[in-house]
């Protein structure tokens, strides 16, 4: 999906593109896969839609700020979970990861500018201390989910960096400068943010790296250390979170005991009966998400959900409880004018007015932050979209991306 309105005031536009291209000669996979193995996925979609020609020949036209909001790339189950029956029992429930997670620790604040060590140190999950029977942990990001965001990364610097007033960074140097006084992009100008999850995290900073990537001219630069901002998980409002905000529960209870909610999901008495009998006992609340992170990974599904061929195909048995599902939480994210994606995703519309928004209102400012970019997941994107009146109703795939 790709659509471009106006938000707030008229110099503000909303770039939306949800789905990379799912044309994969192994498929067919849903959209929501996001799948990058063909080449053609890399070219066929771009992640940030062009300017309107009347906007983009316009003299005065600029950007001054950007605020992008992502999900992380593809991954495996985020906890170790009842599927249907068997699934636990099959080699599809033991999940092998190739990716790396390195890590490096500075002893000292006073070093963290420069290179103290040549070690870096590879976090290696080994069964059977994992939940998931191999060597991935719950949640943990994909090789592909690595190829998806190095791709948002990639077309994010070919609509971001360059040499005219419609680019936010010069197109040399485009590093990021590793302290002040030095060539490239200062650190001052860039702001990123995702919560504590080892997925968004290393999502959000894949974007990052392929968006100011290291170039010739600056590999004898020192260490470039970025902050990343961040909090404890249990309390990051970066997706709704009923422990930082109580209020959402009362919001949640008021929209699914709506006689309207009830009735319609009554009236999918057969879809319920499905996940009881013939899948053993499946809950809505999992289900999307093993039937997803099974498909995309060509694993086997039951049956009875066996019958997908395209997201268009509504009436297979494989969609209609995506559909559902989808619906159960697009229900309570627009049930009263949105008031519950409003409250939720507050803290998040606060930041990017406060970087990116309101400085630009103020001529005699120090100016907004030039690209804030924040890592999330669907129930962030999902929200956040509804609270703006331009969700689609279409789970977000794997790596999705709006651009403010």
């Amino acid at each position: 999906m790709s659509s471009l309105l106006p938000l707030l005031v008229p110099p503000f536009l909303l770039l939306l593109n949800l789905h990379l291209s799912s044309g994969d000669p192994g498929g067919p996979y849903p959209n929501y896969c996001s799948k990058t193995s063909s080449p053609s996925a890399f070219t066929s979609s771009p992640r940030v839609p062009p300017l309107p020609a009347s906007v983009a020949s316009s003299t005065n036209a600029r950007i001054l700020s950007s605020s992008v909001v992502i999900r992380h790339g593809a991954r495996t189950p985020y906890e170790p979970t009842f599927c249907w029956d068997g699934y636990q029992e099959s080699e599809d429930s033991v999940w092998d990861c190739k990716t790396n997670v390195l890590m490096s620790t500075a002893p000292t604040e006073s070093s963290k500018f420069s290179n103290t060590s040549n070690l870096a140190f590879e976090k290696v999950y080994e069964a059977p201390m994992t939940e998931l029977k191999g060597t991935c942990h719950v949640g943990q990001l994909l090789a592909e989910g690595v190829s998806q965001e190095t791709y948002n990364g990639q077309s994010l610097r070919s609509s971001y960096i360059g040499d005219t007033p419609l680019h936010l960074f010069p197109s040399s140097p485009s590093n990021l400068s590793p302290s002040p006084g030095t060539p490239g992009i200062p650190l001052e100008e860039v702001y990123f943010r995702g919560d504590d999850q080892q997925r968004t995290l290393q999502s959000g900073q894949l974007l990052v790296s392929a968006l100011f990537p290291t170039t010739e001219a600056s590999t004898s630069l020192e260490q470039v250390v970025v902050p990343w901002h961040t909090g404890d998980y249990a309390l990051d409002p970066i997706y709704p979170n009923h422990a930082s905000c109580p209020r959402l529960g009362l919001l949640r209870a008021a929209a699914y005991s709506s006689p309207d909610f009830v009735a319609k999901n009554a009236s999918a008495s057969d879809l319920h009966d499905l996940l009881e009998s013939d899948l053993g006992g499946a809950d809505w609340h999992h289900v999307l998400d093993c039937m997803y992170t099974s498909a995309c990974t060509g694993r086997a599904v039951p049956g009875p959900l066996d019958d997908f061929t395209a997201d268009a195909d509504a009436g297979s048995t494989f969609m209609r409880v995506i559909e559902h599902s989808t619906w159960l939480l697009r229900y309570l994210y627009l049930h009263d004018g949105a008031s519950y994606s409003k409250l939720a995703m507050q803290p998040l519309v606060s930041s990017v007015l406060e970087r990116s928004v309101l400085p630009s209102l103020s001529p005699s400012g120090p100016g907004p932050t030039k690209l804030s970019v924040y890592s999330g997941h669907d129930t962030t994107v999902m929200p956040f979209l509804a609270l703006l009146g331009v969700w689609d109703g279409v789970w977000p795939g794997y790596a999705s991306l709006v651009a403010v």
